[in-house]
Order: structure tokens, then sequence, then C-alpha cells
């Protein structure tokens, strides 16, 4: 059993106080690391040691398997990624590689533990959100090892549960579940395929669980038509949005493959049809178009000044690309999605810095202002007239084959200024290119003429990732997206 005086963790300096008004020091490395702040150290009592991956490994032995299960090992605990929640409480997943001594397989699985700030608000989690839905995951095979999906580490007052048990997601269970999906995509697949096409099985692969009420599966589908000599394997794709914005997917999906078909061929791209939308799941389910990323690669590669020959095109050419696309969806006129002007940015944004103000004074104080400086800004240009916007425009949403592009997710589309996904692609492509001097010319005959919204919304941007950084435990990011928020803040004088 863990106790609090015998977490083992690293040694953390604790985070000093934010320097005076007006002041813009550097942040130390203290400044910028969540866990050396006391106040957050205090909210949540066994945030270190949650943290402590030796240690973790042996606490979820002794949490998740009974004593008696000796041919049971948990032999690696790899922490996944974590989320700081402001009720407080901290979302940590951990990825463990499981050995059957007895039989000798060894296998991975997720499993999630929420921190509380005490035991009493730990043990209402569990059982008041987890519990209820323990019923639903009975007779999975890939849950029999477990004593059960739901335990505790009472001394970190952490509450764990296994994949895929969410209580933020409770239809990820359903969605994951091999033999309703089966059925479920035998119905979807049949104006795909067929009346006649029966799904036989299926094989569900997590491809992203980066965020609450948001997941991405990938279904291996094998099935036969009737009239058949042989089986046939078919790729869909599964997104799982707990807020239900999903629902819009196929409509949009429809009107941007009409936008596109009425385009010249200079302006085409794929994008995934919708095969079904299921409510009671809040899953769309979407075909599989070809490509994968590739700008990323590409960037990396030109860092390190090596050639890339993994794409067909250049890097200038697959950013160029992605302007055609930015370019296809703003002059759509489709008028799909919520509004979503800059001063709801800057309001979600002001409510998010003041949870952290008293958790990093320094790093919320320096967002504080720059965040100020971004709304004065704002009102020394004119707002351009909202349009049909991505909304996570980032180079990961394209994909490429051959000569051909393609374009993504779909749960953010909204009605906004072109500047909004144009600045969240410059974010994501400046953050990627830090170390260089990477300014791609085709990047910058597309912004010429918006350069001051897009400076606005690319301040914001970074602020937003910033602030997902510190949510994320992750410092060295948070370092990286000051240095490119210092620059453009100073854009926008």
């Amino acid at each position: 059993m863990i106790t609090h005086n015998q977490q083992r963790h690293p040694s953390r300096v604790v985070e000093q106080a934010a320097p005076s008004a007006g002041v813009s020091a550097p942040l130390t490395a203290a400044q910028l690391d969540p866990l050396s702040s006391l106040a957050l150290q205090q909210a949540l009592p066994g945030l270190l040691a949650a943290f402590d991956e030796p240690l973790m490994r042996v606490a979820l032995q002794s949490a998740l398997f009974e004593p008696n299960q000796s041919g049971i090992t948990i032999t690696q605990c790899e922490l996944d990624q974590a989320t700081y929640l402001p009720d407080p409480s901290c979302i940590i997943r951990y990825l463990l590689t499981i050995q059957d001594n007895q039989g000798g397989a060894q296998r991975q699985v997720l499993v999630s533990g929420r921190l509380f700030a005490d035991q009493p608000a730990c043990e209402t989690y569990i059982h008041d959100y987890l519990q209820p839905l323990v019923a639903q995951l009975a007779g999975r095979a890939e849950l029999a090892m477990f004593t059960q999906p739901v335990g505790r580490i009472a001394a970190l007052h952490m509450a764990l549960h296994t994949f895929p048990l969410d209580a933020d997601l409770p239809a990820l269970m359903g969605a994951t579940d091999r033999r309703g999906v089966t059925a479920l995509l035998g119905a979807a697949l049949q104006d795909e395929l067929g009346p006649n096409f029966a799904v036989t099985d299926c094989r569900v692969d997590l491809v992203d669980y980066g965020r609450q009420q948001r997941a991405t599966l990938r279904y291996h589908v094998t099935g036969q038509a009737s009239n058949a000599a042989a089986a046939q394997q078919v790729l869909v794709y599964g997104k799982l949005t707990g807020d239900g914005s999903g629902a819009l997917a196929g409509a949009i999906s429809a009107a941007l493959r009409e936008q596109v078909r009425e385009r010249s061929s200079a302006y085409r791209f794929n994008v995934p049809r919708v095969l079904a939308w299921r409510p009671e799941l809040s899953l769309s389910l979407l075909e599989a178009i070809p490509g994968e990323g590739l700008i990323a690669a590409a960037i990396k590669a030109l860092l390190r000044g090596k050639p890339f020959a993994g794409a067909a095109l250049s890097l200038e050419q697959m950013i160029d690309a992605g302007a055609t696309i930015a370019a296809t969806l703003h002059t759509s006129g489709i008028q799909l999605g919520r509004p979503r002007s800059l001063n709801d940015q800057l309001d979600s944004l002001r409510r998010e810095l003041v949870q952290i103000e008293p958790i990093s004074p320094a790093l919320g104080a320096q967002l504080v202002g720059w965040l100020d400086q971004s709304a004065a800004a704002a009102t020394r240009s004119d707002r351009l007239p909202a349009c049909f916007n991505h909304g996570d425009f980032t180079y990961g949403q394209l994909l490429f084959d051959g000569e051909n592009s393609g374009l993504i997710d779909f749960d953010s589309i909204c009605q906004a200024e072109p500047a909004l996904d144009l600045a969240q692609f410059l974010t994501y492509l400046r953050v990627a290119s830090l170390k260089s001097k990477l300014t791609p010319a085709a990047t910058r005959a597309l912004i010429d003429h918006l350069v001051r919204r897009v400076s606005l919304y690319k301040a914001l941007s970074l602020v937003r990732r910033t602030l997902r950084s510190w949510q994320k435990f992750k410092p060295s990011r948070i370092e990286s997206a000051l240095a490119l928020l210092t620059e453009a803040v100073a854009e926008l004088s």
C-alpha cells in the first residue's frame, strides 16, 4: 500500500509567485511545469506519485488484480497522457503491458486513473459514475483477467477504470463491443455494399482518445456477399462525440462532397462519406479515404537536412494543397455549424485562465496580459465576414495519396472568420518547425491580405495551445508555445 510519506517522485522546485505587474521576465522551468505548483500539489495530494511510473506499476498491480492471481503481472507501466480538470481533479491514462505467466501471452491495456482532493470525493465518483456502468461490460473477453473493471488507490485518492469504461464517454463501451458492432456495421454497410452483404466479424482498434468526450475507432470488417466466392475486407472509421456534435457529420460531408464535385480539378480533394449516424451511441461511421498525414514527416526531414521521399508532392506543394482546401471551404457558402466569433474565443480563454491563475500564477499573469493585448488589437482591425470553417484546421487533418489530397474530421465545423482556420494551420506549422526559419512561400502568399486578422487568431490559438499544454502537464510544449506567442503578440502592435 502506498502512503504519502512513501511516495517516490523526482524532486520538484516549487513555483514562485508571479512577478510584479508590468514585469515580463522570462518564466523559470518551475513556473512552466504544473507539477511544480505547490497549490496543485496541495489540491491533489497524490499527483506526484501518480506520475511516478515504477511506483504506479506496483500500485496498479495491487489495485487491479487479486493477490492470488500470481500468473498475471504488469511488466511495464507507461504514462500515456494526463489532463488537469478544474474540479479539481486530474485524469491520467496508463498503458500497461501485462504478462500472463501461465499462458505466456502478453498484451497491452489502457487504464485510466482520476485523482481527487480527498477520498470521499473519490468514492462518490466511483459509486455514482463508474459502478453503474460495470454491468454493461459483463462477458467482455478483454476484461476477463481483471477482478473488476473499477478499482481505487485510496492513498492517492485515485479512482481507476479500465478501457473501454469511461464515465465521460459511456457510449465507448457499446462502440467497442465486438458483437454489437458487428450487427451495427452490417446494417450500415448494406447501402454501401448491397443488401446481400453480411458482416461476419469485426476487429476494433483505438485510433485517438486524447480528448474528453471524444474517441476515434477503426473497424476492420470482414464480410461476404451471398453471390461472392470470397470474403471481403472493409475499413470503417467510427467517431464518438459525447456532446452529439457528430449529428451534423453526414450533412457536412454531403455538402462538401457536392462542392468538390462542382469545382475544377485543381480544387478537388477527397472527403469521407458518412455511412451512418447512430444517435444512441453518438457515433458517426465513416468510410476510409486513401492517404496518410505526411506534412509532419516532411517538416522533420527538412529540419534534419534530409530529403523526404515519402510523398509524391513536396512540402510546399502539400501546404499549397492545404491552402486550396481552405479556400474551398471558405468560399463554399455552406451554412452548417454554429457561429464562432473572436469575442467568443476571448471569453472562453478568459474563463479558462481564471481556472489556472491560482495554480500557476506566473504563467497565468503572462497569458492574461497577452490576451488583453490581443483583445485591444482586435479593435484596430475590421472583422472579416463569417464563412464555413473547419474549426480545427491543422496539417494533421490533411491526407495525401500520391498527388491527391483529402480532408478529415468535422467535429469543430463552425461559421467564423476565415482567419480562424488559417491561424490554426499556421500555429501548428510554426510549432512543428520551431527550430528552423521555415515559412513556406505558398503560405505567406495565401495570408498576405489577411495578416492582421490572422495575427489576432494566431495569438489566441497560441494562448489556447499553451493552456492545453499546461493541462496536459507538458512544460516543454508550454515553453515552445510561449516563444511563438511572444512573436505573435509583437505582431499585433
